[in-house]
């Protein structure tokens, strides 16, 4: 049986050799990929975290964390750990995203809201438009009033707009 072209050899090499980076880098470039799609396990609700910032008319905007730095995107693993932070490290971080969105032209007046976002995958099955998450919200960080944790479902409350549990300030 007679070899391959040096051609086609030295495509297999190269797909090999980009396959093989954007495995151990992470890089999502379809058909060169990670393999993150297929290396975490599904579940049937998942959640997350949005944040919002509130300009001085009480309107809210999504904040973009991801056009931010490398260093200043990492909200989702901040909130992972954000209820075990101090007063002062909670506040301090919410002062720090504020200052992100005033510097990326946003309006940060009227403090910022981090929701604690919820996809029932369930409601997916069977149909083609996208699961819409359920929002509750959980902290309010008014600039230099403190952070409030909010209680999701207090009674009397609606969900997510529940009664203060705790204030820092």
């Amino acid at each position: 049986m007679p070899l391959a072209s040096w051609p086609a050899r030295l495509f297999v090499v190269g797909f090999t050799l980009a396959i093989a980076i954007c495995g151990a880098l992470s890089i999502e470039a379809w058909p060169l990929t990670g393999w993150r799609l297929f290396s975490h396990e599904r579940r049937q609700i998942t959640t997350s975290w949005t944040a919002t910032s509130v300009d001085k008319r009480g309107r809210e905007t999504p904040i973009p964390f991801g056009r931010f730095d490398a260093a200043d995107g990492h909200f989702i693993n901040i909130m992972s750990g954000y209820r075990s932070l101090s007063p002062q490290k909670q506040e301090a971080t919410c002062q720090a995203w504020a200052r992100l969105v005033r510097e990326h032209g946003g309006d940060a007046r009227g403090g910022l809201r981090l929701y604690l976002t919820i996809r029932d995958m369930r409601r997916h099955v069977g149909r083609d438009e996208p699961v819409v998450p359920q929002r509750e919200l959980r902290w309010t960080c008014a600039g230099g009033r403190g952070v409030r944790a909010i209680t999701p479902g207090a009674p009397g409350k609606p969900a997510g707009r529940g009664a203060v549990a705790s204030t820092t300030r």
